[in-house]
């Protein structure tokens, strides 16, 4: 079994990490969200159907985000690097191939799946690292990162427009993935974290280990010889001579855990009371072993030989099955049977089919009543500038004890579903209307953002953090996948977007209905284990009344 490691957490190279990250959002993301400037072109040269040409889109933030377990599942088997460094490889080779495109169907495949796969797998290990090296500022520093995504989608837009109108949208596609190659430098820059071998917890519950399996004697053997270890660097297979004592095992095992769990305040994803029950499963058995070596013992010599390698590898043994269920634990339960974590997947199902709608058949919409094709994109850009300061702002806020990060990002998911519908009422329907719409818009979903991450860990904790980001990035893309086509569907049947984006703006106010369960849910799981303890304690003392 591979040796204990702990996170070197807010060490230097995280600010490095956290540069890299952001650019590579800036260059994904900016290609990504500018993809409804390059629909308009697509339209008028495939002659194709709006649903149609707007699924090319959707494969590809559908993909980029959706194929979190993949790039969850690579993560785990090779370095985050190496993993960037593929999704680098397949996004460059999917834009080079587009140009060379006979029809929509060919786009489909190159640019929706392959180059969606290659961005998901340069920016899932990206973004899940700057996360892993900060603690302390872990909120603000993913907040920080995510404002890339909107600093991206307010220069790719315009240098799409330009390159469309200049080159061509085949041409454009060359420079594009010429961009996208600086990827192979941002991905060279992602270090693992700096990891120590033997972390404070892991020390702490090997000496529970002692406290719930060995005696007192042999307790005692175990610390020096730890003492010893630390000091040589290596295990000294040394004979020490000990005294039995009588009646001292028990004592000392309940003294010493209750003082231990007194002196020590284990974390609670360690869950010390599952810890405890499967040990004492151990425990009793080497309890009664004991006492017979006791006996013995009295009968024959007051003494005996203890060798330290057969301590140290009991000692191995149950340190290691503890690991194995906790690891079991936050893998199964943590991510797959949580609740709130569920909740929190099918929000984000619902948001992201509204906002991947105006990402993709916006710029087309503020064109039905009058806009132009530079100030539809002039409007895109609005709503990713804001995007940034939402990012940090949210970032920010979500590191004030005083603030609750759950009830800021229902607020904002509410928000942004009102500034959706907005676009759909006629008054908004100038330059300046849609600009101060979409402005808004940026700025709570920047928050949204921002806050992606850390509300992952506050559900999941941060050792489930990878995993519960894979799934949650699926959740994502079932969205972006899902909602464009529909979108479409409904301009191709209706000959106009209005209804579409009254849909888009619905569906996110559902999403953050439906979070809103998570809140009540802990709320009511909180009461009743309170409940629960307050019967266990009047009990305990009413049974303990009469024993007196």
């Amino acid at each position: 079994m591979a040796p204990v490691v702990t996170s070197n957490v807010d060490g230097s190279w995280g600010y490095v990490v956290c540069v890299a990250a952001f650019m590579v959002q800036f260059v994904v993301f900016g290609i990504a969200v500018s993809f409804g400037v390059y629909n308009i072109a697509l339209l008028e040269h495939f002659q194709s159907s709006v649903a149609a040409t707007s699924m090319i889109g959707a494969l590809n933030i559908g993909l980029l985000l959706g194929g979190g377990p993949l790039a969850s599942y690579l993560m785990r088997k090779m370095s985050y690097r190496k993993v960037s460094f593929l999704g680098s490889f397949l996004s460059s080779v999917g834009l080079l191939l587009c140009p060379f495109a006979p029809n929509i169907i060919y786009l489909d495949v190159f640019y929706g799946v392959v180059t969606g796969i290659g961005f998901c797998l340069v920016y899932v290990p990206s973004h899940t690292l700057s996360g892993l090296y900060f603690d302390k500022h872990r909120s603000l520093a993913t907040g920080l990162v995510t404002s890339g995504s909107g600093l991206g989608g307010v220069v790719f837009p315009y240098i799409s427009h330009f390159l469309i109108t200049e080159y061509g949208w085949m041409g454009s596609m060359f420079i594009i993935s010429a961009i996208n190659m600086n990827n192979f430098v941002f991905a060279a820059l992602l270090l693992p974290v700096p990891v120590s071998r033997k972390p404070k917890d892991a020390v702490q519950r090997d000496e529970l280990v002692v406290m719930l399996t060995c005696t007192a004697d042999e307790a005692q053997v175990s610390r020096q010889n730890r003492s010893t270890q630390n000091k040589t660097g290596n295990i000294n297979h040394t004979s020490v001579e000990i005294e039995p004592t009588s009646n001292s095992n028990e004592n000392f095992r309940a003294n010493s855990l209750d003082g231990y769990l007194r002196r020590n305040s284990l974390e609670p994803n360690l869950k010390i009371n599952s810890l405890e029950h499967n040990l004492r499963k151990n425990s009793d058995e080497n309890l009664r072993t004991t006492s017979e070596q006791n006996l013995r013992t009295n009968s024959m010599t007051h003494s005996e030989l203890l060798r330290t390698d057969s301590l140290e590898k009991n000692l191995k043994t149950n340190t290691e099955q503890c690991e194995r269920e906790t690891d079991k634990e936050v893998k199964n339960c943590y991510v797959l049977c949580n609740f709130v974590f569920l909740i929190y997947c099918i929000n984000n199902i619902f948001w992201n089919m509204g906002l991947s709608l105006v990402f993709v058949l916006g710029p087309e919409y503020f064109t039905e009543f009058g806009l132009t094709v530079k100030e539809s994109t002039i409007c895109l850009m609005c709503f990713n500038a804001t995007i940034i300061v939402g990012g940090v702002f949210g970032g920010g806020v979500g590191n004030l004890r005083c603030v609750s990060r759950m009830a800021l990002y229902i607020t904002a998911n509410f928000s942004t579903g009102v500034f959706i519908l907005l676009l759909a009422l006629p008054f908004t329907h100038t330059f300046l209307g849609v600009c101060l719409d979409m402005l808004s818009m940026g700025m709570v979903f920047g928050i949204i953002l921002g806050l992606l991450v850390v509300v992952t860990a506050d559900i999941l904790g941060a050792q489930a953090l990878g995993d519960g980001m894979g799934y949650l990035l699926f959740a994502n893309g079932i969205g972006n996948t899902v909602g464009p086509p529909i979108g479409g569907w409904i301009k191709d049947v209706t000959g106009s977007c209005t209804l579409a984006f009254y849909m888009a703006g619905s569906v996110t106010l559902v999403g953050g209905g439906i979070m809103m369960i998570a809140p009540v849910w802990e709320y009511s799981l909180s009461k009743f284990n309170h409940q629960g303890s307050r019967d266990e304690s009047l009990k305990d003392t009413g049974t303990s009344g009469i024993e007196m």
